[in-house]
């Protein structure tokens, strides 16, 4: 094989290795943004319950009809 052809071959590894590589770069990057997206999800949704608890409590002090039976289970 002349000298060309092996650097050729050699380039071509390589650069199917950095190819690999980057492929899966991009897949543990989009698994950390969707697992950060659904603990962001959970929060948002955990501050809504405690917000429509909070305000049934509040409710609950000004009147006499109950509210909110689903909040509080």
């Amino acid at each position: 094989m002349p000298p060309n052809d092996m650097y050729y071959l050699a380039y071509r590894e390589r650069y199917e290795a950095l190819l690999k590589q980057a492929a899966q770069q991009r897949f543990v990057r989009a698994s950390k943004l969707q697992q950060t997206s659904n603990a962001g999800i959970a929060a948002i949704h955990w501050i809504g319950l405690q917000m429509v608890k909070w305000g049934c409590i509040l409710q609950q002090r000004s009147t006499t009809t109950p509210c909110c039976s689903q909040a509080t289970s």
